[in-house]
């Protein structure tokens, strides 16, 4: 009777455990998909409004509206890039990162970068809350949604 006690006991946290684990895979794989699917080809940025956190979308839309008809705001190049053109053979290597992020690491015959991204939770969904590009001079990563507010501040100062 102890024998059969324990192995259903056994066999109860066995499939508990399988439960959390299958959950913690799903939401592993629904961070790195979102980011996968910035990197479809011939697709731009900001077409992925819609997987952008309302704060990251809100300084998007400002920056947007700062600059001129026709004219560029004060993020000048593709962030998911890491610059304004990428290799026509770029290979792209996706992993968890700490706290929620996901990185990227883009390999070109000139070199690689790392590109990280800030997800947040929002309605039972991840969506990119900021993203962190290397200098290329330095090699330190930084804040794409800091950099565009540091800029339209520095705007507002200069009118």
């Amino acid at each position: 009777m102890k024998k059969a006690l324990f192995f259903i006991i056994c066999a109860i946290l066995s499939a508990s455990g399988s439960d959390v684990n299958s959950a913690k895979n799903s939401a592993n794989d629904a961070r790195i998909s979102l980011v996968k699917s910035l990197y479809i080809k011939d697709t731009y940025f900001g077409d992925h409004k819609n997987a952008l956190s309302a704060s990251f979308r809100s300084v998007l839309m400002q920056d947007e509206a700062s600059a001129g008809e026709g004219e560029v705001g004060c993020l000048d190049y593709d962030p998911i890039i890491g610059g304004q053109d990428v290799c026509d053979d770029a290979k792209y290597d996706f992993e968890l990162g700490q706290r929620d992020t996901v990185v990227v690491t883009q390999t070109c015959p000139y070199g690689a970068q790392t590109i990280i991204y800030k997800l947040v939770r929002s309605g039972g969904d991840y969506k990119i809350d900021d993203i962190y590009d290397q200098d290329p001079s330095s090699g330190r990563a930084f804040s794409v949604k800091n950099q565009i507010l540091n800029c339209l501040n520095q705007s507002k100062e200069h009118q």
